[in-house]
């Protein structure tokens, strides 16, 4: 009945909606899946609203089911019953206190990924045998196979990853030993988890034999001042210290003096820590008398100027009044601070914030705060669409004559500047659109070229987004090379993902060197070298050969296993692709854009064989996407490009 009654007070207050002038709700949440459960989804919400008002969340989970209404900010726990993409929307209403009046809402929505549970045959458990504090522990576990991860955990902060293993124990007590094996499943399968806990008890090891004390002695000229003595039991040697004075300050050593800038109750506590294996602390209520003289006169106030031109900046004046000199320490309220009469602060989120500022005389005779809320309003960025990227060739074999070849990735709304840096000193070149520049080096070396891409908002001066990359160039002076670079590719017939590259470069000398970089971050040295790649992808292989009189680069692209190719490509309207699979199984296709968002799928029962995937791409605005296959033979990608 009461949620009856919650339902209808929530529509009361749908039909109450007046206009309001400035809404402090920003909805927002986070989803993570329940005990590794792929279709069992939290919502962690991380809305931020005003305190002042009563709030009330609306969620739903977009699969049919009716939506929940709570009063604050829940964080529920929902079950989806069938694998797919789910649209989950939470909407936060901020009411009037004690009327129906809304005083503003806001809303976000968020995708998630559901898998229905699978079966999961790993059952984890082990056995141990225990001499003394050395425990050995025998994996025992059903199902586990070659390749599966290990993980033990002892109880004492220390872990293992071996199949099996011995642990010995430092300190006496009980302890819960715990392993966890994990499936090594198939990329986009659900995960296979198993976890078993035991408990030993280890009762013969040196045991902790510190008693921690300490004297606290109030200065008899100041009340606020106080000497800490540690005189722990037995005084042993080595041993480190470590104070914390209960007014968020600390210290170490075995006898500290410290000044408490207000009178209040404070809770003091040490720590004494003997040679990093036995630690122990205790602590005292301490009562602090620091009467303020008559003599404080400080009248603490500020004023507040917001940027016009930068969203988020405030500056922040002292405006106290006071005869005697003082310093100011400023909490902006986001978990910094700041020290000065006048002071710059830019906040990164918006929100509604509390602004402290505390003023004292120089010797802290006389400390007084003041306070005060400022909202801060942040102009959620446009995701950049912009992928900075470029290759170097010689030109006519000159090793001194570079040509960039901007490969850069823009949204062909906006208006494009690129800026090159070429690295040995000479201005930068600054153009319109996506320029490749011709540069002669006048001296050997190693040079760094960079790219700067810009994309401006078209009719205006406004920066969108920009990236930058920066790629090393081999110059060598004009001599008289003879070196013509050339390799061969072949891949494994074991597995799909290795490939050999042989050099077949004529013209070398005996000294030459050749150099690989394989396009994933790996390089190598030799002459035959073998490769195998853990991503799927499209990889651009380059071969340097340096001589002792020149330097020649040559570079060809290679496709590890199940990477697929899209035709026609580029294209306007319909993209095809070809997956040949050995066995009739579901086909899950999925398109995503540049930004990693889902914009399209298709679901087809593949036959054994060859199949074809049209995809009606007209709709989509120009620029790169990917598209992911899954079946039961594997998960394939293929790329295209939309004119």
């Amino acid at each position: 009945m009461k949620k009856v009654y919650l339902l209808i007070f929530v529509a009361s207050l749908l039909l109450f909606k007046t206009a309001f002038s400035q809404c402090n709700v920003v909805a927002g949440f986070n989803t993570t899946y329940v005990n590794n459960q792929l279709n069992v989804v939290q919502c962690l919400n991380t809305s931020t609203v005003d305190s002042n008002s009563v709030v009330y969340s609306v969620w739903n989970f977009g699969d049919g089911t009716p939506s929940v209404n709570t009063s604050g900010l829940s964080q529920p726990t929902h079950t989806y019953t069938a694998s797919g993409l789910y649209n989950i929307c939470l909407q936060v209403i901020s009411v009037v206190p004690g009327s129906t009046t809304i005083n503003c809402a806001d809303t976000i929505c968020r995708q998630v990924q559901v898998q229905a549970p699978t079966t999961c045959a790993l059952v984890a458990s082990f056995t141990t045998t225990q001499s003394s504090n050395v425990v050995a522990l025998q994996n025992t576990s059903t199902g586990y196979a070659a390749g599966d991860s290990v993980c033990w955990t002892f109880g004492d902060g220390t872990v293992a990853y071996s199949l099996n293993t011995t642990h010995t124990y430092t300190n006496s007590g009980t302890y819960t030993v715990c392993l966890r094996i994990k499936k090594n499943t198939p990329v986009g399968s659900a995960p296979c988890v198993s976890e078993i806990c035991q408990s030993v008890t280890i009762s013969n090891t040196n045991p902790c034999s510190i008693y921690p004390n300490f004297t606290a002695a109030p200065s008899p000229n100041t009340n606020n001042v106080y000497v800490f003595t540690n005189t722990t039991s037995p005084a042993s040697s080595p041993a480190s210290v470590t104070w914390n004075f209960g007014d968020s300050t600390y210290g170490s050593g075995n006898v500290v003096t410290h000044t408490y800038a207000q009178s209040g109750v404070y809770r003091v506590c040490m720590t004494v820590v003997l040679n990093n294996t036995c630690s122990r602390d205790t602590c005292i209520t301490l009562i602090v008398n620091n009467p303020v003289p008559p003599a404080c006169s400080i009248s603490p106030r500020f004023s507040v100027i917001a940027s016009q031109s930068q969203p988020g900046l405030f500056v922040f004046n002292n405006t106290s009044i006071a005869t005697v000199a003082m310093s100011v320490v400023w909490s902006f309220g986001d978990s910094t601070a700041g020290t000065g009469n006048s002071v710059s602060h830019t906040y990164t989120h918006s929100g509604v914030y509390n602004v402290c500022m505390r003023v004292s005389t120089n010797n802290n005779s006389c400390v007084r705060d003041t306070c005060g809320t400022i909202v801060v309003n942040i102009p959620t960025p446009q995701p950049c669409s912009v992928v900075a990227g470029f290759n170097t060739t010689y030109v006519n074999n000159q090793l001194n004559v570079v040509q960039c070849l901007n490969t850069s990735r823009v949204d062909s709304n906006s208006v494009v500047y690129s800026v090159w840096n070429f690295g040995d000193g000479t201005p930068s070149v600054n153009t319109s659109g996506l320029s490749q520049p011709t540069h002669t080096y006048t001296a050997s070396g190693l040079y760094n070229i960079c790219l700067k891409v810009i994309s401006v908002v078209p009719g205006s001066t406004t920066v969108n987004c920009a990236d930058s990359i920066c790629r090393s160039v081999q110059v060598q002076a004009s001599t008289t090379c003879t070196l013509v670079p050339n390799f061969n590719i072949t891949r494994s017939t074991a597995n799909n993902n290795t490939f050999e590259f042989s050099n077949t470069t004529t013209g070398m000398s005996g000294n030459a060197v050749v150099l690989w970089n394989f396009g994933d971050g790996t390089t190598a040295t030799g002459n035959l070298v073998q490769h195998a790649y853990s991503q799927l992808g499209n990889y651009n292989v380059c071969m340097d050969i340096v001589d002792s009189l020149c330097t020649r680069r040559t570079c060809r692209y290679v496709s590890p296993a199940n990477y697929l190719q899209s035709y026609p490509n580029p294209v306007q309207s319909n993209v095809n692709v070809n997956i040949n699979l050995s066995q009739s199984t579901p086909i899950s296709a999925y398109v995503y854009n540049s930004q990693g968002m889902l914009v399209g799928q298709l679901l087809q029962q593949g036959m054994q064989g060859n199949n074809l995937l049209t995809f009606n791409v007209a709709a989509l605005p120009s620029g790169y996407y990917t598209i992911r296959i899954y079946t039961a033979n594997g998960v394939f990608i293929s790329r295209f490009q939309k004119l």
